[in-house]
């Protein structure tokens, strides 16, 4: 064989040597293999997929606000004020959701400073600042419909728990809702008869429910009864007249809805009380005294913990685990006389182990001769049914009643579930069940604690054991493989 022709052989050999063989394999499987990450990382990256994995799942928005977008039409702008690089991400990633979930949002990010003509027309007044990190919500079909959403109403910082919650979702979507709605569901606070006023919270929270409010005296204002519109009768320490008694009651045939609260203190008041026998309710004099450790707050037994009974105003209460606080309240009685078509549901009730103080101011918690041992309602729901012969109609009257007005207080809002108890009853009157209530999303993060012997087997793992594996199997792939 000539010397050519045995090179020739040698290369011809060598392509097909075991080596080449197993190294083109492996290069093939290789290219192949990058290939596909590069298709799947560019097919991923155009899809633009994120997924939250937050515990209470802070940066995704809810079915309520899912619902309300599907459900509208209206073109919506909302206008984020925030200086070029001083965006909040938090925020800007919520309201990217919201573009996500619907055609009929447009988000925009406005400069303030570069515009600042473009704030002002949006200001309601001389004195209304408007600060940057707002958000501007408007409907474009009616642009002079719109609401302007703070900073403050987006963030929220709890003294009692010491957590910031993130109330985002809540703002942005109670202002679409404002926006989208030709008319708001109205409040009606009845005064002229010493009527103790609502609490701040509470009036803030209607309000961000898209509830207006108005103050009316029934001997001189109307008071429509639609089924959306409520009329609060607070407390009252002097009796109606007989002319405001006629007019509530004939609201009320008429389909109206109310929400009444009345406290242990409360005078005997006839015409006051001829409107809740109407509806088959009495209050029993006395100061309720809960007798049962688990159902007081601390060691105040006039301070109570009731039982959520089962019904829309409360279920989601009690699914999320939120006590209602009943401070000094009374005792509502359900009366064995009352129309057929009045249907009476207890909301809070105390335990068997209460008892009504017939005498508030007595010295001792210990029950006496003359208390009436429980259980007692604390808070009731009525509704009732009347035909309209006219109009061929059934009207459905809805009442709510609470035995103390202490449960709107300020310092007892902020931390129980009285206010989502109050909002709640607002929006089952108001026939609003699946309206706006967004619980706010606790920003702190859980940290993983570990002590001294932990820290040291997590590190070893991972820093030591870990590699050592990758390597040890390794060099034993290569040693099987370096005669192949």
């Amino acid at each position: 064989m000539s010397k050519e022709n045995k090179i020739k052989s040698e290369n011809k050999g060598s392509f097909k040597s075991k080596k080449l063989r197993y190294g083109g394999y492996s290069a093939v499987v290789s290219f192949i293999l990058i290939a596909i990450l590069i298709v799947v990382n560019l097919v991923v990256s155009e899809l633009n997929l994120t997924f939250d994995l937050t515990p209470n799942s802070i940066f995704s928005i809810s079915d309520t606000t899912e619902t309300l977008l599907e459900n509208n039409e209206d073109p919506i702008t909302v206008y984020a004020l925030y200086e070029a690089g001083g965006e909040d991400e938090t925020i800007m990633n919520i309201l990217k959701d919201y573009e996500k979930a619907s055609n009929y949002i447009n988000v925009q990010s406005i400069d303030p400073v570069l515009n600042p003509n473009f704030v002002e027309q949006y200001k309601t007044g001389p004195d209304e600042m408007i600060q940057t990190g707002s958000l501007i919500v408007v409907n474009e079909n009616a642009p002079t419909r719109f609401r302007v959403v703070s900073p403050y109403d987006m963030y929220a910082y709890n003294q009692y728990t010491q957590q910031q919650t993130l109330d985002a979702e809540q703002a942005i979507t109670s202002a679409i809702d404002y926006v989208i709605k030709e008319e708001l569901p109205m409040v009606y606070v009845v005064s002229g008869h010493n009527e103790s006023s609502l609490s701040y919270s509470l009036t803030e929270q209607l309000k961000s429910q898209n509830y207006e409010s108005k103050e009316v005296n029934l001997l001189t204002d109307e008071i429509e009864a639609a089924e959306d519109n409520i009329i609060v009768i607070n407390s009252p320490k002097l009796d109606l007249t007989e002319d405001e008694t006629v007019k509530v009651t004939e609201y009320m045939e008429a389909g109206g809805r109310a929400i009444i609260f009345v406290d242990f203190n409360t005078p005997d008041m006839p015409n006051f009380n001829s409107i809740l026998k109407r509806y088959g309710l009495a209050v029993d004099s006395g100061v309720i005294v809960e007798g049962d450790k688990s159902h007081m707050m601390g060691y105040y037994a006039n301070i109570l913990l009731p039982n959520l009974e089962s019904h829309d105003i409360t279920d989601g209460l009690a699914a999320n685990d939120l006590n209602v606080v009943i401070p000094q309240a009374a005792a509502i009685r359900e009366l064995d006389q009352k129309k057929s078509q009045t249907d009476v549901t207890p909301l809070l009730t105390t335990t068997k182990d209460a008892y009504l103080k017939a005498d508030p101011n007595s010295q001792t918690v210990e029950m006496e001769e003359g208390d009436v041992p429980g259980p007692f309602n604390v808070a009731v729901a009525v509704t009732e049914d009347n035909y309209n012969d006219i109009e061929n109609t059934t009207l459905t009257s809805k009442l709510v009643v609470v035995s103390t007005s202490a449960i709107m207080e300020d310092s007892l809002i902020a931390s129980t579930g009285n206010l989502d108890f109050l909002i709640n009853g607002a929006n089952w009157l108001s026939d609003q069940e699946d309206s706006i209530s967004i619980l706010p999303k606790s920003e702190m993060l859980e940290r993983l604690v570990l002590d001294q012997t932990q820290a040291l087997l997590y590190a070893g793992f991972f820093i030591i054991l870990l590699p050592l594996i990758v390597i040890v199997y390794g060099i034993s792939v290569w040693l099987r493989r370096r005669h192949l």
